[in-house]
């Protein structure tokens, strides 16, 4: 499906369900891939309305990251990071906003952080993030 259907399918349902912070993240997702970056942060902005999941915050984090509003990307991920502290993707986000701005301390701290995390719930994504904190710790210096 292109762009421009699938605004329209969204725009079909919106007025009935645009209160639905489900809905709203699906249809930003979709504007992500499409590469509208303001229709999906105008939409995240939305749906923070009715709920602070931190995935909203997350994907709000992606958007801006992909206009270079930095300032925005960084509130976003470290929001989504203070929602649910365990987690370890928002802090690897936070982290590689902070390499590619190499802003090298901060990235070192989160490094450290993401490092000492323990981990729950084994997964791939997890002990992906943990080696490039290692690998990151290890480049940066001290």
């Amino acid at each position: 499906m292109n762009a421009e259907a699938i605004k329209r399918l969204y725009t079909s349902v919106m007025p009935e369900l645009s209160d639905d912070p489900l809905v709203l993240k699906d249809f930003a997702r979709n504007l992500y891939l499409t590469k509208d970056y303001p229709g999906a942060i105008s939409l995240l902005n939305q749906a923070t309305a009715y709920s602070s999941h931190y995935d909203l915050y997350v994907l709000l984090g992606e958007c801006y990251e992909k206009l270079n509003s930095l300032s925005e990307a960084e509130s976003a991920y470290l929001k989504s990071s203070l929602l649910v502290p365990k987690l370890f993707y928002p802090r690897y986000r936070l982290m590689m906003l902070y390499t590619n701005q190499q802003d090298d301390a901060q990235a070192l701290k989160l490094a450290n952080k993401i490092i000492e995390m323990p981990i729950k719930i084994d997964s791939k994504l997890v002990r992906e993030i943990k080696a490039r904190a290692w690998a990151l710790k290890t480049q940066l210096p001290k």
